[in-house]
């Protein structure tokens, strides 16, 4: 039924080109080359939220286990990094999640994960605990109908950050939904690893094991906005009320579960 679903949106609409962040040259050359492109987390109020479950696995659930989700609660899309003259963000890819809460299948031991991004720039060791938020790859719909999904989109657990190193508050100009704007970067609060999903007769594998997600706790900024989206679980309209997190890709060095 989904994939008649997107099949129908596919043919209405033109196919929107979404490249993988494996895909982005250098991505292993250097820290450097996974800081190009950030995320901005929407939180949002939902007009009518689903209940939904599924078997999900990631590095810390080797096994597949029963998830349960609600939401959609937020929404995370690309933004553009601005530094002296230049937006190096402004060709980034057409990358989009919803955002729902795991209200059940969500505890994990845990676990030290050695990571590095455009914060922490050379590897450090972070400590995981439970999952709290899965992030579904959608679509956000602006005019018309959007474009097939990329199947190379991972899905991602957002796990809660119980212990890292700490940092000087990081500024980053950038330009989101509403224009350019300062964000201050306080601290990481969750890390999104990549995950197996099986979902009734579809099985959705993991595409770029080490690579990750990281949510910063930054400023917090008041937002309007209607939002129309599509993901596996259908069409959802939110309304967004705030920007208090701020995600940076990142690479996975090394898991270590307790």
């Amino acid at each position: 039924m989904r994939r008649d679903l997107y099949s129908r949106i596919a043919i209405a609409s033109a196919l929107v080109a979404i490249l993988s962040l494996a895909s982005k040259p250098g991505w292993s050359e250097s820290p450097q080359a996974v800081s190009r492109i950030a995320y901005d987390l929407l939180s949002a109020e939902v007009n009518e939220p689903i209940v939904h479950s599924m078997q999900t696995r990631s590095l810390l659930d080797p096994s597949l286990r029963r998830t349960t989700l609600s939401g959609p609660n937020g929404f995370l899309y690309p933004i553009s990094i601005v530094e002296g003259n230049a937006s190096i963000g402004s060709d980034t890819p057409r990358e989009f999640w919803n955002l729902y809460d795991i209200t059940y299948g969500g505890s994990s031991d845990p676990c030290d994960i050695s990571m590095r991004d455009r914060i922490y720039q050379t590897p450090v060791t972070m400590r995981l605990g439970d999952a709290k938020y899965f992030l579904s790859k959608a679509q956000w719909i602006t005019t018309g109908a959007p474009g097939e999904l990329e199947p190379k989109l991972d899905f991602y657990k957002a796990y809660e950050v119980i212990d890292a190193p700490k940092i000087e508050p990081s500024k980053l100009s950038v330009v989101a939904v509403d224009g350019q704007t300062e964000r201050l970067l306080r601290k990481p609060a969750y890390i999104c690893l990549p995950v197996e999903e099986s979902h009734h007769e579809d099985r959705y594998p993991i595409h770029s094991a080490d690579q990750c997600i990281v949510l910063y706790q930054a400023n917090d900024i008041n937002v309007i906005r209607k939002l129309s989206t599509i993901d596996q679980f259908g069409l959802h309209t939110m309304n967004a009320t705030a920007s208090r997190l701020i995600a940076l890709p990142g690479k996975i060095e090394a898991v270590e579960t307790r």
